[in-house]
C-alpha cells in the first residue's frame, strides 16, 4: 500500500510551532537587559557630582551634594541588580523552553505577565507569549513536549 505524502503525521500545535520563537526572544531581552543593568553598575561608580557645573559645585553645600551622589548612586545600584536578576530570570526561562524543562512554561509566563508593564516591546512580548503558552489547550501541549523531550 502506498500512503499520500503527510500521511499520519500529525499537524503541529501552537507551543510546538512557537515555542522556538519564544525563547529565542527571551534571549534577546536578557541580552538586552543585561546589557542595560551593567551600564548602570558603570553609571553607579562614577561620583555625580562631576555633572554639575563649577558655579552649581560652589553652591551646593558638600554635604548635600555627597548624599545627593550617594542616593543617586545607590538607585542605580539597585536597578543594575533588578536588570540583572531579570535578565538571569529571562536566560533561565529561554534555556527551560529549548530543553522543555517543566517549570520553564510557569517561570515564563511569570516573566510575560511582569512584561506587559514594559510599553511597548514587554507588552507585545508578554502578549505573545501568553498567546503561546496559555491560550487553549497549551498546558496539556506543553506537558506532552516536556514528556517527549522533543527539540
Amino acid at each position: 500500500m502506498y500512503a499520500a505524502p503527510g500521511a499520519g503525521v500529525r499537524p503541529k500545535g501552537r507551543v510546538e510551532q512557537h515555542i522556538g520563537v519564544v525563547a529565542a526572544l527571551w534571549v534577546v531581552v536578557g541580552a538586552l537587559t543585561l546589557f542595560a543593568g551593567f551600564f548602570m553598575m558603570a553609571m553607579s561608580n562614577l561620583p555625580i557630582t562631576r555633572f554639575f557645573t563649577p558655579d552649581q559645585q560652589q553652591t551646593i553645600p558638600f554635604e548635600q551634594a555627597r548624599n545627593l551622589t550617594n542616593l543617586i548612586q545607590g538607585l542605580l545600584l539597585g536597578f543594575a541588580i533588578f536588570f540583572v536578576a531579570h535578565a538571569t530570570a529571562s536566560f533561565l526561562a529561554a534555556y527551560g523552553l529549548i530543553h522543555r524543562q517543566p517549570w520553564a512554561r510557569t517561570l515564563t509566563l511569570i516573566l510575560a505577565f511582569l512584561g506587559l508593564l514594559s510599553f511597548p516591546f514587554g507588552t507585545a512580548l508578554g502578549i505573545y507569549t501568553i498567546w503561546v503558552l496559555l491560550a487553549g489547550n497549551a498546558e496539556h501541549e506543553y506537558q506532552r513536549l516536556v514528556a517527549r523531550g522533543a527539540h
